[in-house]
């Protein structure tokens, strides 16, 4: 193995031929997982403006008095397969944040919330949305959003060389546009750009990433929020770039190496011209505004192309004092111990005595049961009287994400179930048996892990996957409406290990 010089858990992995190292112990209980190592880039230059910028930053994450030690909220708007979810998760998981981690795709939306699982990710949740809808829905509640945006995937060239024919196909037209075809792409791709800005909080983070090499995608869309009109298009702030490379602390000889390249004609500038004004403009601008992204190819690094940049929300003097008084402020976090959240009416709350139960249960079994980073046991539990499913519910912090949780794969985290057949992890006296995702999550921490074999963790996680383990008389909830369906107890049958 050697070291990915971008981030300090990651490795390259040379494998003999015929290795089916996806196939392995430690991928399938998830201490590992396999990634491009450029996909990496995106939740590191996140995490690191958050870490490293905040601290000398003269204009901090914008908070009420009341918010005052608020935990981060992270937003992966479009997060499957779920990489870059779980290397944000993991590493939120050791700041008490919350990651909410969104897919338009049910069917791929359930392989990103397994992957989650797998990786340990507790406090999360996961949305099934599309991400354009995402900054109406939760206005300015995010510290840091990644937006990892659907793309013509050039930069998969090294494994499929079809995908630069395919991706950059089309000449662009004579106002340096993208070519027709391209278009619909790139215009969605600024939409995403958009949401997330919106439900971004003043001081915050956008990181914008395609696995593309041309322009129209990368440096444009960012020339683009650049220039954007403040007060129309961007809701009173102004974006500024974040000088990637500086932030990774990238050697001079490697960051000029790596750099976005000049991008097209701005709009700014494309005016001029088309005015017959361009000798007028500076060389800077003719070139393009400097966007501080980085722009990996196949031969800098031996890596899959990949582009990332990043932005901070500034505050508009000239909308200041247009928006003074008028944002709501965050409050204070609501406790979730004496009634149920509004986007999961249908549950009700664990006394402490069943909660004490369940938790005994669970390291009486397995020796686990989820913890923060500071010792302190999760144990936000809630049961649906009809299926008997008791879920560990995240911590969503202060009020607005309510919203967005009505739209959430599961309420939260399976942890057990009530049923009368006994299983292997249960307790007769009061019918509780812990969980598929419990024992998912747990991974080799369970002292039960050494009993069950490789091809045992694989069956495993494709019932987590598949969403069989969760019974079918749950309530289906689309957006604000609850279906109620009937429990037939016959056929609810748990799964024990």
């Amino acid at each position: 193995m050697s070291p990915v010089p971008w981030h300090s858990d990651g490795f390259f992995v040379e494998a003999a031929a015929g290795d089916l190292l996806g196939r392995s112990r430690p991928h399938l209980t998830g201490e590992i997982y396999f990634q491009e190592a450029t996909s990496m880039l995106p939740a590191e230059v996140l995490r690191a403006a958050l870490s490293n910028l905040e601290v000398s930053s003269s204009q901090p994450l914008q908070s009420s008095a009341s918010d005052t030690g608020r935990r981060l909220r992270v937003l992966d708007a479009c997060a499957a397969p779920g990489s870059k979810s779980t290397q944000l998760g993991n590493w939120l998981e050791g700041q008490g944040g919350l990651l909410v981690a969104n897919e338009a795709d049910p069917g791929r939306a359930e392989i990103l919330r397994t992957n989650l699982l797998r990786a340990g990710v507790v406090n999360c949740l996961v949305t099934c949305l599309d991400g354009r809808e995402l900054g109406d829905l939760a206005p300015e509640l995010f510290d840091a959003v990644l937006m990892d945006v659907p793309c013509s995937c050039e930069g998969n060239a090294r494994k499929d060389p079809g995908s630069l024919l395919r991706g950059s196909g089309g000449a662009p037209s004579n106002d340096g546009t993208p070519p027709i075809w391209h278009r619909p792409l790139v215009e969605m791709q600024w939409e995403l750009m958009r949401s997330g800005w919106r439900a971004l909080r003043p001081g915050g983070y956008l990181v914008y990433s395609t696995c593309t090499f041309n322009q129209w995608e990368n440096e444009a869309q960012c020339v683009k929020l650049l220039e954007a009109d403040v007060a129309t298009e961007l809701g009173g702030f102004r974006a500024s770039a974040v000088d990637i490379a500086a932030v990774l602390n990238f050697p001079p000889s490697a960051a000029s190496a790596v750099r976005g390249i000049a991008p097209l004609f701005s709009e700014k500038a494309q005016g001029q011209r088309s005015k017959g004004q361009s000798h007028n403009l500076p060389e800077s601008v003719k070139l393009g505004v400097q966007v501080g992204a980085l722009r990996l190819s196949p031969q800098s690094f031996d890596v899959e192309g990949f582009f990332v940049s990043c932005f901070r929300k500034e505050e508009s003097t000239v909308a200041h004092e247009e928006r003074s008084g008028t944002r709501s402020k965050p409050a204070a976090s609501a406790s979730m111990t004496t009634m149920a959240p509004s986007y999961a009416s249908d549950l009700r709350a664990l006394s402490g005595g069943e909660a004490l139960k369940l938790r005994s249960l669970a390291q009486s079994c397995l020796g686990f049961w989820p913890e923060r980073e500071s010792g302190e046991t999760m144990t936000n539990l809630w049961e649906d009287p009809r299926s008997g499913e008791i879920w560990l519910l995240p911590d969503l912090g202060p009020p607005g994400l309510e919203v967005l949780a009505r739209h959430a794969q599961t309420p939260g985290l399976l942890v057990a179930r009530r049923q009368h057949a006994g299983g292997r992890y249960s307790d007769p006296a009061s019918h509780l048996e812990l969980s598929d995702e419990l024992m998912l999550v747990a991974g080799d921490r369970a002292s039960s892990a050494a009993s069950l074999t490789t091809s045992e963790w694989a069956e495993l996680l494709s019932r987590v996957e598949s969403g069989l383990h969760i019974s079918s008389g749950r309530s289906e909830r689309t957006g604000n409406m609850v279906v109620e369906e009937t429990v037939d107890e016959e056929e609810e049958n748990g799964i024990g290990y």
